[in-house]
């Protein structure tokens, strides 16, 4: 299976954004929680519409470092890293879905709306970490 990547010096670029912006982000949410904290009133059709430019940014750079980081090459590209790839998506995706479906039986209202905030991050954030694992258990092996 031949696969369009991204070359390998854009996964270092990936960790840069992710890492941060991941860390800032769990912060945020469950330390600081502050609504207030560089919020903007835009008056958008004679509404007022809140806007957090520090979770947008966040956002961003979780989106952006992790999407770097999975569809960029490794240093050795080869059929076992296309295995391990796939591999790991499948996982990813199955879990994922999986968790959803038992939040959507336990949680309602605002609480779920916030499970399907963090389930833009978990697919890929699931495809990392399962790739990673796999990737240096059979470095070790």
């Amino acid at each position: 299976m031949k696969t369009q990547l991204l070359p390998y010096r854009y996964k270092k670029l990936g960790w840069i954004l992710l890492v941060p912006s991941l860390v800032l982000g769990l912060l945020k949410w469950y330390i600081i929680n502050d609504k207030q904290t560089l919020t903007f009133v835009v008056n958008l059709y004679y509404k007022n519409v809140f806007f957090d430019i520090i979770s947008t940014v966040l956002i961003a750079g979780i989106l952006a470092g992790a999407l770097l980081v999975v569809f960029s090459k490794e240093k050795t590209e080869d059929e076992f890293i296309d295995q391990l790839r796939l591999s790991s998506a499948l996982w990813a995706i199955l879990i994922n879905y999986l968790i959803l479906f038992l939040c959507n039986l336990i949680f309602y209202g605002w609480s779920f709306l916030n499970i399907i905030a963090i389930n833009m991050f978990t697919t890929l954030l699931f495809y990392i970490i399962r790739f990673h694992y796999l990737l240096i258990r059979s470095k070790h092996a």
